[in-house]
């Protein structure tokens, strides 16, 4: 009976002990996408003496085997360790994007204006999150209706001539549109998220935090509606310029927040941001042609 209890516990401790090391994840790696690997390609693709490729053999003994060809195959526990790495790498590799960026001077002023702690914890503990995030929304709506500006997710339009003319109830509408493209904005998110990488993790808590991703966008109509009741809105590339500005700052944010808690490599968040944000723009070009 201590025999069939201690066979489990030695193997389990092999197979994490043979991911502990970069040069045995390597090894697994190699015969995983490759189906097989000979003592020399392990030479080539390593780039280490023979003795350390021995050592770590030896290690992998549950993980490795030896076939009468000379050539090295997974066991079934190697094959879920392969599986464990190649299904986990995108996991490893997001909880680096600090350590990345911050040895970047222009990564690391935009991380600076990064709400990174609000955006890794989880908002049921941290109710001032919540807060913020609501209102974030609620105060981009008021503000979009206010101005009379039409809202195509990060995009805006004049819906009329003379915005502070508007009617209360046009302006209630325009307030809810700009609610609906937030919303959009989320579910946009996550639809590619699972159908570029069948990633689902964390969307009720990304869901609780979204308005922080609009940060910059209610920076954005804040000086609009500046412009607007000081009569400078014929400041239009001003305006325009600032959009750009903030859209560029939102789609970061969104980035970071996917990838950090969907678990995506930063480059591939950076793909459904941008994604989202050149549909919107042919949307919103098609509807005004």
């Amino acid at each position: 009976m201590d025999s069939e209890r201690k066979e489990p516990n030695h193997k389990e401790g092999n197979f994490y002990s043979a991911l502990s090391h970069e040069i045995r994840r390597k090894m697994l790696k190699v015969i995983g996408e490759q189906g097989y690997s000979s003592f020399t390609n392990f030479k080539k693709v390593l780039g280490v003496s023979t003795g350390t490729i021995y050592h770590h053999l030896e290690v992998l003994k549950d993980l490795i085997f030896q076939e009468k060809n000379k050539k090295y195959y997974l066991t079934t526990l190697g094959g879920h360790a392969y599986k464990f790495l190649d299904q986990n790498i995108d996991s490893i590799e997001s909880t680096k994007i600090s350590e990345k960026e911050i040895k970047s001077p222009f990564l690391r002023g935009i991380l600076s204006f990064t709400p990174k702690k609000m955006l890794l914890g989880n908002p049921r503990e941290n109710i001032l999150t919540i807060v913020i995030s609501i209102s974030i929304m609620i105060t981009g709506a008021i503000l979009a209706g206010f101005s009379g500006l039409s809202t195509c997710i990060l995009f805006f339009q004049d819906s009329v001539e003379f915005p502070l003319l508007l009617d209360p109830f046009s302006k209630l509408v325009l307030g809810l549109i700009f609610v609906l493209n937030y919303f959009a904005l989320f579910a946009l998110a996550e639809f590619f998220s699972y159908l570029f990488y069948r990633k689902k993790e964390n969307s009720f808590k990304i869901f609780l935090n979204f308005g922080l991703i609009y940060l910059p966008i209610l920076i954005y109509l804040v000086i609009h509606c500046i412009l607007l009741i000081l009569n400078l809105n014929y400041l239009t590339i001003l305006d325009n310029s600032l959009l750009i500005f903030f859209q560029i700052w939102t789609l970061w944010l969104l980035t970071y927040n996917l990838s950090v808690n969907k678990y995506i490599k930063i480059e591939r968040a950076l793909i459904i941001s941008l994604v989202i944000h050149y549909g919107a723009f042919i949307v919103l070009f098609i509807i005004s042609l």
